[in-house]
């Protein structure tokens, strides 16, 4: 961001993750440096471990468990941005990995 990461926004992190079986549902919620994996929808799956979250002035780094992403041909990730009433400031557009 161009300004350092306030504490009183959340971060909301949504991952599709492809894999042969299916699409996987993964929306991780960061807030005062804490991330939370939520359930949102049927296909959703938690991180089913700790995730870690830091700001380091003005950039936001989430480390996601690698295995999440086992059997994966490719993921699309946005990201939301939040205010702590739940109101939306921003989004980003959907972005493609290919593994």
């Amino acid at each position: 961001t161009r300004y350092d990461i306030p504490k009183d926004l959340v971060y909301a992190f949504h991952l599709r993750i492809f894999t042969k079986d299916g699409v996987k549902r993964v929306d991780i919620r960061v807030k005062g440096g804490q991330a939370t994996s939520e359930i949102l929808a049927k296909n959703s799956v938690s991180a089913g471990k700790v995730i870690h979250a830091e700001t380091k002035k003005n950039r936001l780094v989430v480390r996601i468990p690698a295995d999440l992403f086992n059997n994966a041909d490719r993921i699309i990730l946005g990201v939301d941005t939040r205010s702590s009433e739940g109101s939306r400031i921003d989004r980003t557009a959907y972005r493609r990995i290919d593994f």
